[in-house]
């Protein structure tokens, strides 16, 4: 299921969750602004897919 995020700078995300067999600490920031999108733990991964970027 894909969740859109909506970053400060107003760039459009579609935020998917995969679950993994394997401990992870990751983080993912906005690639127009930087600013920090998301981070997480555990035995899942996101995934950010830009679908709007303001600057275009």
């Amino acid at each position: 299921m894909a969740i859109i995020i909506k970053c400060e700078c107003e760039a459009v995300y579609e935020q998917v969750e995969f679950e993994i067999t394997d401990w992870v600490e990751d983080s993912a920031d906005c690639e127009v602004c930087g600013h920090a999108l998301n981070s997480w733990r555990g035995h899942k991964v996101l995934a950010f897919n830009l679908i709007r970027n303001p600057t275009e």
